[in-house]
């Protein structure tokens, strides 16, 4: 993902440089798609078609909810690079404030689509819609499976976080019949959390351009995969720990649950003749 990245920032440039300059690096690189990303982020051109940007912003991320085939990762750093041209090259606040909110609404927008796919025709999706089938493997849906099995609605959080199990993650949601309130609840706590780094990365490469770019790409491939890994080792640790508690209180209950069954059973059951027991509650009550 942050190679993909950093070959779509091939001509980002520092918000000083002249709209020629941009033109320039984009000539270098042929293609269509690079040259359209090149033109979202040359500054000047930006400043020029600011609303249909932000339009673009609010239609993809939208659709990525429901399957449109983009990391919307690129869109969100986007938006933090045109937030911070339109704020004059400075942290404003109230700026991106108002961008978080609108960047995490067209997230959730999208999702709850997913979301009701899954709620209207469960698995059976993956049969009435073609590119359905090809997102939702069995080997994604295995996994995010079995992360509503052990963490409950919790899974809808972690599984914004993590790219290409999204989609599959929502739907599930909408299959298990998860109120649409609450799912959309967990699914905008998750993006006010990672949403601000991204917009943070689309600040910080308006402000230092390509170089930037390709040095930060490589720095956060290991500390990335490093903090996702000590994330979830404290995550199962914090749920094994707690079900090992769940468990024991169960068992302890069950076991309390039969030591007064069989104190019942032996108060109701009548003692026999000669039973040790009965001689001595006779020799009891004979004694002066």
């Amino acid at each position: 993902m942050l190679n993909l990245l950093t070959k779509l920032f091939l001509a980002v440039t520092p918000a000083a440089n002249t709209a020629g300059e941009g033109a320039s690096k984009a000539a270098e690189d042929p293609g269509w798609v690079n040259a359209f990303i090149n033109k979202l982020y040359d500054p000047t051109w930006n400043a020029e078609h600011r609303f249909q940007i932000w339009a673009l912003i609010v239609i993809v991320l939208i659709s990525t909810g429901f399957g449109l085939p983009t990391p919307e990762d690129i869109w969100l750093m986007l938006a933090g690079f045109t937030t911070w041209l339109s704020s004059g090259g400075e942290f404003v606040w109230y700026y991106y404030l108002p961008v978080l909110v609108l960047c995490s609404i067209s997230n959730v927008i999208g999702d709850l689509v997913a979301w009701g796919m899954g709620y209207r025709w469960g698995l059976g999706v993956r049969d009435r819609f073609k590119f359905v089938k090809k997102m939702i493997t069995d080997k994604r849906l295995a996994r995010v499976q079995g992360w509503f099995d052990n963490y409950g609605l919790w899974a809808v959080f972690f599984g914004r976080l993590v790219a290409g199990v999204r989609f599959v993650t929502f739907v599930m949601a909408g299959t298990m019949k998860i109120k649409w309130w609450k799912f959309a609840l967990v699914d905008f706590c998750a993006c006010m959390c990672s949403i601000p780094i991204w917009l943070t990365l689309g600040a910080l490469i308006a402000i230092h351009g390509r170089e930037y770019a390709d040095n930060l790409s490589k720095q956060l491939s290991t500390g990335v995969l490093a903090g996702g890994a000590v994330l979830l080792v404290v995550v199962v640790a914090f749920y094994k720990i707690r079900n090992a508690r769940r468990a024991a209180r169960e068992d302890a209950a069950v076991s309390k649950e039969v030591d007064l069954s069989s104190d019942a059973i032996k108060a109701e059951t009548p003692a026999r003749p000669g039973d040790p027991a009965e001689a001595e509650v006779e020799l009891g009550r004979k004694a002066p």
